[in-house]
C-alpha cells in the first residue's frame, strides 16, 4: 500500500515536471520567433530599404507603403495570436509602430489592418503608462 503511494507521487511529480518542460520549451521557442521578427526588420532587404524611404521622409510607393504596413500586421498578427511575445515587441518597435499608424490614419487602412491597429492601441496604452 506505501510503495503504491509513493509510486503514484512519484508518477504526479514526473508528470508536472514533464509538463512544466514542455511549457518552458514553447515559452522559449516563442520568445525565439519574435526575436527572429523583430531582426528582419534591420536584416531583410525590402523592408529595409522601405524603413529607410519613411524615416528619410523620401516619396513612398504604394509598393513601400505595404511592405511596412504588411510587416507589421503580421507581428500584431502574432501577438494577437499569442505566437509573438507583446513585452519583446513593445521594446522593440514602441517608438516606431505609433509612428506608423500616422501613415495608416492617413491612408485609412484601418479595414485593412485591423490586428494592426489594436497593436497600435495596446502599445499606446503602455505607452501612456510610462509617460
Amino acid at each position: 500500500m506505501c510503495i503504491q503511494i509513493i509510486n503514484t507521487c512519484a508518477t504526479v511529480g514526473i508528470f508536472f515536471l514533464g509538463w512544466y518542460q514542455l511549457y518552458q520549451m514553447r515559452e522559449e521557442s516563442k520568445r525565439d520567433r519574435t526575436l527572429n521578427i523583430c531582426f528582419s526588420y534591420d536584416s531583410n532587404p525590402v523592408i529595409s530599404a522601405a524603413v529607410e524611404k519613411y524615416r528619410n521622409k523620401k516619396e513612398l510607393t504604394e509598393h513601400d507603403k505595404n511592405t511596412i504596413l504588411n510587416y507589421f500586421d503580421v507581428i500584431a498578427l502574432g501577438v494577437t495570436q499569442n505566437s509573438y511575445e507583446f513585452k519583446i515587441v513593445y521594446s522593440q518597435f514602441k517608438n516606431i509602430i505609433p509612428k506608423v499608424s500616422q501613415t495608416i490614419k492617413e491612408d485609412n487602412f484601418e479595414e485593412d489592418f485591423p490586428d494592426l491597429v489594436k497593436l497600435i492601441e495596446k502599445i499606446d496604452v503602455e505607452n501612456k503608462k510610462y509617460a
